[in-house]
C-alpha cells in the first residue's frame, strides 16, 4: 500500500492532475501493483477527503487565543 501512495506521490501533484478512482485503478495495475494494495491506498486517500471537523464553541469565537488542556 505504502508503495501505491508514493507513486501517487511522486505522479500526481495537483488534485487537478489526477484522475478519476476508476481509471485511477486501472492505471495503477498497469504500472504492476496489485489489486490488493491498489483498494487499500484508495480506501485510505477517500478516508481522508471525509471530513470530521468539530466545529469550536461560539465562546471561542470572540477570542484571539484559547488554552486547551488534554490528558497527558
Amino acid at each position: 500500500m505504502f508503495d501505491v501512495l508514493v507513486y501517487l506521490v511522486e505522479n500526481y501533484v495537483g488534485e487537478e492532475d489526477c484522475p478519476d478512482p476508476q481509471t485511477l485503478e486501472l492505471k495503477l495495475k498497469a504500472a504492476g501493483f496489485e489489486g490488493e494494495d491498489i483498494g487499500a491506498a484508495l480506501d485510505w486517500l477517500s478516508g481522508l477527503a471525509v471530513s470530521e471537523a468539530t466545529e469550536l464553541p461560539l465562546a471561542f469565537a470572540a477570542r484571539h487565543s484559547f488554552r486547551s488542556f488534554v490528558p497527558a
